[in-house]
């Protein structure tokens, strides 16, 4: 199962022009956040967002810091630093990266060095990668962003569900977008999800959304 979870703007961005997304959501809403984490088996993040952000993708709610989810990258350059946060804290709870196959020595060995495990997956990577999460025993998958690894597996239709919080602030079209290029040309062919829970998050917008025809609707 793979689940999107996006923090948004009303008009659907997740950053300002400079990169600013500090904060979008509402603390509740944050909160709500770590909650899912606790409840996957996996949390991830594309390599550009681990770049950006510098994450550190625990559960950090009282009484669950033991429910640590594995903490993941999709980094098919294998650009992830071995200074980054994830990499730092490989101790606090396990942080996988997938790559492609053959990606650079050098950088493979200083992260696992770090406790870092890289996985290579072969072509095409996403669905080999998503592959290689199964064949670990990993089923529940939180996605976190961003939007180029969002617009993929869209694309890839293995979304089952979108965790979408809507903030009342709007950052305009200059803003950094949820969801990257989907090359989308008819309205008809766009992926369509249905509402199946809508709830306020202290000011926000929680929306739970399926596949339309998944049994949402």
């Amino acid at each position: 199962m793979v689940a999107l979870k996006l923090a948004t703007s009303l008009d659907g961005r997740i950053a300002t022009s400079a990169g600013d997304s500090r904060w979008v959501s509402s603390e509740r809403a944050r909160a709500e956040a770590h909650r899912l984490r606790a409840c996957h088996d996996a949390v991830a993040v594309g390599s550009g967002t681990a770049l950006a952000d510098d994450p550190e993708l625990t559960c950090r709610l009282p009484g669950l810091e033991n429910s640590q989810p594995v903490r993941i990258v999709f980094d098919r350059r294998l650009r992830l630093s071995p200074d980054s946060t994830l990499a730092r804290t490989s101790d606090r709870a396990p942080v996988w990266v997938l790559t492609r196959t053959g990606a650079d020595a050098t950088r493979r060995a200083e992260l696992e060095a770090r406790g870092v495990e890289v996985i290579e997956a072969g072509e095409p990577f996403l669905p080999s990668a998503l592959a290689e999460l199964a064949r670990r025993g990993l089923t529940r998958l939180l996605v976190e962003g961003g939007g180029t690894l969002a617009a993929a597996l869209l694309l890839e239709g293995v979304v089952d569900r979108i965790h979408l919080v809507h903030a009342p602030l709007v950052l305009g079209a200059d803003a950094v977008p949820a969801i990257g290029p989907l090359g989308v040309e008819r309205v008809a062919r766009a992926p369509r999800f249905v509402p199946v829970e809508s709830v306020e998050l202290a000011g926000d917008r929680l929306t739970v959304l399926e596949p339309a025809g998944s049994g949402g609707e």
